[in-house]
């Protein structure tokens, strides 16, 4: 997602609605998130799981959260599924209207 929309390889899909996500933050308390969930060196594992989610402010400034590691459920904040499982309804949603 981007100031303009949500961006895919075969263009932009422009939203009205960015409140919306905003809300969703919000509601899943992102911004209380630590800002890094990895505790193993990413050396010390062939595979294993990764996250990111960047949230970029109208300043410019970009605040990043990660996690990275071989147990998914040490690497996720505990609230991290739902979070998930909501924006991506609101992406479905716009696209199905696309």
């Amino acid at each position: 997602m981007d100031s303009l929309g949500l961006s895919f390889n075969d263009g932009t899909v422009k939203i009205n609605d960015a409140e919306n996500v905003i809300n969703i933050l919000k509601k899943h308390n992102v911004q209380e998130w630590k800002r890094d969930y990895s505790f193993e060196d990413p050396a010390s594992f062939q595979d294993g799981y990764s996250w990111n989610l960047w949230l970029q402010f109208e300043d410019g400034t970009v605040e990043k959260h990660v996690g990275q590691g071989k147990d998914i459920v040490d690497i996720t904040p505990k609230n991290f599924d739902d979070f998930a499982t909501e924006l991506n309804g609101f992406v479905k949603e716009r696209l199905e209207g696309k």
